[in-house]
Parts: structure tokens; C-alpha cells; sequence
């Protein structure tokens, strides 16, 4: 349970910190609000490596690796989605849809 808690984590960092990245592309550069926001997002990806790590314990690279970057993939379009208003194109749609089958045959 803790291990699925974990990737979950290393998920939500990661994705948390791309979309603290674009909020602070936002602000001026090398001012309070981006150097307070930029630091947010050092402290997520700083955290999921420390949770990457323990992870890879005991699991393998080659499966953990792709399962945390798909979760990403899809976290931070969603988000982009819902707070930036992006939309997505045919393209896109299938590349996520490809994603998810490349888990699912990763979690065989």
C-alpha cells in the first residue's frame, strides 16, 4: 500500500511542480512573487525525487520510470485543461490513450 501511496506521490510532485513552473512564467522574472512560487516547485520535484528513490527500491526502472511519466503526462494536461484553459487536438488525445495502454501492458 505504501509503495502505490508513493507513486502516487512522486505523480502529484512532479505534476504539481510543472504547474507551478507555468504560474511563475506568469510573474516577473527574479521578482518576490516568482522566486516565492519558482521555490514551491523546487520543494515538489525535490520531494518526488526523494520519493523516486525509495520507490526504486524495490521496483524496477524500466517499469516504475514510465508509470510515474505517463501520470505526469496526464496530470499536468488535465491541469492545464482546467486552470490554463488549454485544449487538446486529435493528436494529443491519442498520445494520452496511447499512454494509458502502455501502463496497463507495463502493469501485466
Amino acid at each position: 500500500m505504501a509503495h502505490y501511496l508513493m507513486l502516487i506521490g512522486i505523480v502529484v510532485c512532479s505534476a504539481g511542480a510543472q504547474v507551478m513552473m507555468k504560474v511563475a512564467s506568469k510573474q516577473p522574472f527574479f521578482k518576490l512573487p516568482w522566486l516565492g512560487i519558482m521555490f514551491v516547485a523546487l520543494a515538489l520535484y525535490g520531494s518526488s525525487y526523494v520519493l523516486y528513490s525509495f520507490v526504486l527500491r524495490n521496483d524496477a526502472l524500466s517499469r516504475v520510470g514510465p508509470i510515474t511519466t505517463v501520470g505526469v503526462v496526464f496530470l499536468v494536461v488535465l491541469a492545464g485543461i482546467i486552470f490554463f484553459g488549454e485544449v487538446m487536438n486529435a493528436k494529443q488525445i491519442v498520445g494520452c490513450i496511447l499512454g494509458a495502454v502502455a501502463v496497463v501492458l507495463l502493469l501485466m
